[in-house]
């Protein structure tokens, strides 16, 4: 900036003057001589043109930082994600490993114990026959010895008695029945099949990106087996492979043009004919999409008010707003307004079937039950439980709720007559314990319990127990926010870019 407010020209002197032929700036002994025939204008007048062009300048730096800043932070998250996926896939790789070795050793054990137990059987029946035997050479010494006593005694009599008391006795005397060692011998098969399967196959196959060709894991190259004599064919079964249990089906972005701002999703319900009622905080509206996504309505609140979280029961669209609850129609027409206890930020909202929607009350670690006509029915409280703060909840069929304290980081189950069943606050993968920060939660049709953290969704049982991590940024999550699940089943998720995906569920 220094060299340019002084006169290429006449180095020191300071321009005053812009001259639109050469568009450049200049000093006054230069307008006088060097650009005399030119069209000029003084700076003052060539700066107020320019200040409404470098303000525009200036916007779309900002602009362009916010753009940069913006794709620092996917950047960041995309290594956050690979890093991720990475930890997920080895998990995945360790625990299937595990698996299938320790199948095999339960096999190989098992075979194991049956033969033993075989050979202990047969080792039994061979010591009965071998004391028999034992038995019986002693008594035929013992006749031979007798005999020869009364041979030597020359008494003719017992001589001649002696060969049928003889006789008999050697009669007694046959070998017992003896296992056939080569009809009760135990042998081995070997799945042949299988086994080369298991040597020749591989277990893993990795794809990377979009890329349709998957890159098989290398196998250790081996020596060509020699060619082993004519068999018999064997009959292969192959392996069961593993049900999946999630799959996307697809997502669709809640961006619609007429938004001031990138949508901030904050509550999610699903009516029983399947339409999607999504809360965009930031652009204050209630938007509803159809299954696949196609936009029908948006409904704005009384006064613009931001909606927070959302709940459909019995055709009503219950919002919450501040300390305020509305209740709507599905075309957005207000029923009632009604004002919440406390002076909480947020109101998370969950449904009990066409009963009544379930207002989570913060700080009070409480929650306030309301019909569709706006009546309190019941206020439900943990017996015993000292909590810090409610955030998310849900109802499951038996009517017990599960509700986030985000303050203990910690779920917990109780029911309406506010009996604790359990709570948990970290769970075990591959032997670690980790400490969970639950979100938001949500129950599928047989009551399993989904919870969402940072980048993944946790799966519990309906009891509160740990099952596994059923969704990461591997499955294509993006900072998941609020779940629910359909009467499909399936699995509606907001992230955190502004779309929603939707996962088929099979947890059975």
């Amino acid at each position: 900036m220094q060299k340019m407010i002084y006169c290429q020209g006449h180095p020191g002197t300071l321009v005053d003057h812009l001259c639109n032929t050469c568009n450049s700036v200049i000093c006054s002994n230069c307008s006088s001589h060097a650009h005399a025939k030119h069209s000029k204008e003084s700076l003052a007048n060539a700066g107020a043109t320019a200040r409404p062009t470098v303000m525009n300048l200036m916007e779309r730096l900002k602009t362009d930082t916010q753009s940069l800043v913006q794709q620092e932070d996917d950047i960041i998250q995309a290594m956050e994600g690979m890093k991720a996926t990475e930890r997920s896939l080895m998990s995945m790789i360790e625990s299937t490993l595990a698996e299938v070795i320790n199948n095999l050793i339960k096999q190989g054990d098992t075979i194991k114990d049956t033969l033993s137990s075989y050979v202990r059987e047969q080792e039994e029946l061979y010591k009965v026959a071998r004391d028999d035997i034992q038995l019986k050479i002693k008594k035929a010494k013992d006749i031979r010895e007798f005999s020869q006593g009364v041979l030597d005694s020359g008494k003719m009599r017992e001589i001649v008695c002696l060969r049928s008391v003889v006789e008999e006795q050697i009669d007694r005397l046959q070998a017992p029945r003896v296992p056939d060692d080569k009809k009760t011998r135990p042998s081995l098969t070997v799945n042949e099949s299988f086994k080369s399967m298991l040597s020749h196959s591989n277990l893993f196959s990795l794809t990377f990106g979009e890329e349709s060709a998957a890159k098989a894991v290398a196998v250790p190259a081996k020596s060509k087996p020699r060619k082993s004599p004519a068999k018999s064919p064997q009959a292969y079964t192959p392996l069961p492979q593993p049900r999946q249990r999630v799959r996307n089906l697809h997502s669709f972005d809640t961006e619609l043009g007429g938004d001031e701002y990138d949508p901030k999703l904050t509550g999610v319900s699903v009516s029983n004919d399947g339409i999607i009622v999504v809360a965009d905080e930031d652009n204050s509206l209630l938007k509803c999409f159809i299954d696949c996504g196609d936009h029908t309505i948006s409904i704005s609140l009384p006064d613009d008010d931001e909606p927070c979280s959302v709940a459909i029961f019995d055709d009503t669209i219950a919002c919450s707003s501040g300390n305020q609850l509305y209740m709507l129609d599905m075309d957005g027409t207000l029923l009632r307004k009604l004002f919440l206890r406390g002076f909480e930020s947020v109101y998370p909202l969950a449904a009990y079937q066409d009963e009544y929607v379930a207002v989570s009350e913060g700080s009070m670690c409480s929650l306030s039950l309301y019909d569709t006509n706006g009546k309190m029915v019941d206020r439900v409280k943990p017996c015993g439980y000292e909590g810090v703060r409610f955030l998310f909840l849900a109802i499951n069929s038996d009517e017990q709720f599960i509700v986030a304290d985000c303050g203990k980081k910690c779920i917990l189950i109780f029911d309406r007559d506010g009996c604790l069943f359990t709570t948990c606050d970290q769970v075990t993968m591959n032997g670690v314990v980790q400490a969970i920060n639950p979100y938001s939660i949500c129950t599928d049709k047989d009551d399993n319990i989904l919870v969402t953290e940072r980048n993944r969704i946790l799966l519990f049982c309906p009891s509160g127990d740990f099952c596994e991590e059923l969704l990461t940024v591997a499955n294509g999550l993006h900072k998941p926010r609020v779940i629910t699940v359909d009467n499909c089943n399936n699995l509606v998720v907001t992230q955190g870019n502004g779309f929603i995906t939707v996962y088929q569920l099979d947890l059975s």
